[in-house]
């Protein structure tokens, strides 16, 4: 039972963690999502919040 609810709670995360949408649907459930709480740990990094994810943003090559 404990782990059938990491798991569920756990796929909230799958978009961010995994690049599986398109680069404007990221970055609008980036937004969405930091909302809640902790979510919004993945869109910050260098005490700032940004549109995607450091390493997505690496992939893509884009400066964030």
């Amino acid at each position: 039972m404990a782990i059938l609810i990491v798991v569920i709670g756990s796929l909230g995360t799958i978009p961010i963690a995994i690049p599986i949408l398109s680069v404007d649907a990221t970055i609008a459930y980036g937004k969405f999502g930091t909302k809640f709480p902790g979510m919004e740990e993945a869109m910050r990094w260098d005490g700032s919040f940004h549109d995607l994810p450091q390493d997505y943003a690496d992939m893509l090559g884009r400066q964030e």
